[in-house]
C-alpha cells in the first residue's frame, strides 16, 4: 500500500523519509495525513466509515487506475496514490494522498 513501512516507530503508507513527499501515518487514534506543505490532518477512526479504497495516480479523481497486475502481484504507478473513504458527522468523501518510494 504505498508501500506500508515502519518508519521511526510508526507505520506509514508512502514515503515518509523524503522531505518533499506526502504520506499517511497510522496512529492509535486515526490516520494522520502528512506532507511538505502542512503539519498534517488527523482523521479519527470514529469518523471513518467502512470501505477504504485505494487508487493509484497523480490526482485523486484517477479512480480507474488500480495498478498493473503481474504474475508476482500488483505493481503501482510511480505517481503515488490515494486512500478514499467516507467520513461521518458530517458525511463527506475524503482522500488522503501518499507518494511512492523512489525504490521499486
Amino acid at each position: 500500500m504505498g508501500p506500508l513501512e515502519l518508519v521511526g516507530g510508526r507505520w506509514s503508507i508512502g514515503d515518509a523519509t523524503r522531505p518533499d513527499t506526502h504520506w499517511v501515518e497510522i496512529h492509535p487514534d486515526g490516520l494522520h495525513q502528512r506532507g511538505p506543505d502542512s503539519e498534517g490532518r488527523l482523521v479519527p477512526w470514529s469518523r471513518i466509515m467502512t470501505g477504504i479504497r485505494l487508487t493509484w495516480g497523480k490526482h485523486s479523481w484517477t479512480t480507474k487506475s488500480k495498478g498493473v497486475y503481474t504474475f508476482k502481484g500488483t505493481v503501482a504507478g510511480r505517481d503515488g496514490g490515494w486512500l478514499h473513504m467516507t467520513l461521518r458527522h458530517p458525511y463527506e468523501n475524503h482522500q488522503l494522498r501518499f507518494d511512492q518510494h523512489t525504490r521499486p
